[in-house]
This record gives C-alpha cells, structure tokens and sequence, in this order.
C-alpha cells in the first residue's frame, strides 16, 4: 500500500513540474525535472523514450513540447534541448 501512496504523490508532484502550475502561485513555468526522473515514473515499456501513451494528457501538453518530430515519443536528446543539463 505505501508504494501506491509514493508512486500518487511523485506522480502528481510530476504532473505539477510538467504543467508549470504552483497551487499557491498559479500557473508558472517551473524548473523541468530531470530525464531520469520523467523515465522512471512514466517509462511503462522501459524502452529508455516517453511515448504520448504513458503520460497523463495533462503531463504530455508540456512534455510535448519536446517532441521534435512529432512522432509521439520524447527522447533524451529531443528532452535536452529544451532543459539542458
């Protein structure tokens, strides 16, 4: 049960860093969160990409924005460019 409760929360607190939206501030346009960091919450077929499919609609508006080529799956090197390290 506490895994469900851990994987909620860091869900949400990712949704909120893609959405750029702070409760207390409103909408703003945050720091992004790290690659890794996207890939081990939404990565579902672990194929090292986030595809339009394992993202909540609400992450992917602003995930998208990654995608290059459009094909519906953000890369680390299309991810980079919009938040280097």
């Amino acid at each position: 049960m506490p895994n469900i409760w851990f994987r909620f929360l860091l869900v949400n607190g990712l949704i909120g860093f893609l959405s750029g939206y702070s409760a207390a501030q409103g909408p703003k346009a945050g720091p992004r969160p790290a690659f890794d960091k996207i890939l081990h919450t939404f990565d579902s077929n672990k194929d090292g990409s986030v595809e339009k499919s394992e993202v909540p609609l609400r992450a992917w508006r602003r995930l998208s924005q990654a995608d290059s080529n459009g094909d519906g799956l953000v890369t680390r090197k299309e991810y980079e460019v919009i938040r280097p390290s």
